[in-house]
């Protein structure tokens, strides 16, 4: 709170020290013991000696003009004097009037100050929460600003951890995938090795195959004429044995023919009989002669009495059907 001082003008401060001075100067002209009335003050009788140099004592007459002199002068002081009181009581009350004027004008001041310092403290109230609200703010901004550059770094991390892990991932696919195409074209390498060879091994087992065959082939031709010329060998000597088996068994029949009367000596018949393994007839027929039906009932007569027919010489060689020729000699 500011405090008031008095103010006092200029010009009531020179009104003042004018009075006083001509006071003084009364006092010191005239000598006289006299309370003035209504000041309220003792004022000191001043004693003072006018010396008149080179003048004569005057007479009777001049004293009494100097006494009226005097008197009026003392009237004209006293009224000077009031008169000073009078303007010093209305300067006082024109100063109280002016105190109370300024007083009020404080008590306003005062009580504007108070409102201003109640505005005031109103608005640093609001400049305080409005910085704080503002610092808040700023606060919050800066935790957001700061959550999002956290959020941002961590999504960052996450997505250089995930690029990463893509291109770690990548990077054993790549090696996963060279290492693949190393193993096939090692396996590959392989199997085209072990082709080479099973090839090479085909071919040889095929030459080898192919020779084998030649020489089976070889021994099978040998082997078949061989067998060729032994079968030939067999199949003459079956034929042989074979011939000489119906050799027999037509010399039986001729044995036991008896030759009709005036017969062609080159008579003939084709004789076919059926028998079985012990040599008895299951059937006998004479087919086809060069002669009459004497010569063929006599040739079939032949055949059975020569029952049972010779044995073969092998039993490989017993033929179940015979056809042969019946000849007279």
């Amino acid at each position: 709170m500011v405090k008031y001082k008095p103010h006092i003008s200029f010009s009531f401060a020179v009104a003042i020290i004018v009075h006083v001075v001509v006071l003084l100067l009364l006092f010191v002209s005239f000598q006289f013991n006299h309370k003035p009335k209504g000041l309220g003050v003792v004022v000191e009788t001043v004693q003072a000696t006018i010396i008149e140099t080179g003048a004569t004592t005057p007479p009777k007459v001049d004293r009494q003009r100097l006494e009226r002199q005097r008197k009026a002068a003392e009237l004209k002081r006293q009224q000077e004097l009031e008169k000073a009181q009078a303007e010093l009581a209305a300067e006082k009350q024109r100063q109280a009037v002016e105190l109370k004027r300024k007083e009020q004008e404080r008590k306003q001041q005062e009580a504007q100050q108070r409102e201003q310092q109640k505005q005031a403290e109103v608005k640093r109230e609001q400049e305080r929460k409005a910085n704080e609200k503002r610092q808040a703010d700023e606060k919050r901004k800066a935790e957001e600003k700061k959550r999002l550059e956290e959020k941002r770094r961590a999504e960052q991390e996450q997505k250089q951890q995930q690029e990463k892990k893509l291109a770690e991932e990548k990077r054993k696919q790549e090696e996963a995938r060279l290492a693949e195409e190393k193993r096939k074209k090692e396996e590959a390498k392989k199997l085209a090795q072990k082709k080479r060879q099973e090839d090479l091994k085909k071919q040889r087992d095929a030459e080898a195959r192919a020779e084998q065959q030649r020489l089976a082939s070889l021994m099978a031709e040998e082997e078949a004429a061989m067998q060729a010329a032994q079968q030939a060998a067999n199949q003459r000597e079956l034929k042989s044995l074979q011939d000489k088996y119906i050799a027999a068994i037509a010399a039986k029949v001729r044995s036991n023919w008896r030759k009709p009367l005036n017969i062609d000596e080159n008579a003939w018949c084709k004789v076919y009989i059926e028998q079985t393994p012990g040599g008895y007839l299951k059937s006998v027929d004479v087919r086809e002669c060069s002669g009459d039906e004497v010569l063929k009932k006599s040739v079939e007569n032949a055949v059975r009495k020569s029952e049972p027919l010779p044995s073969p010489p092998k039993p490989e060689i017993f033929l179940r059907e015979i056809l042969f020729t019946f000849r007279n000699q």
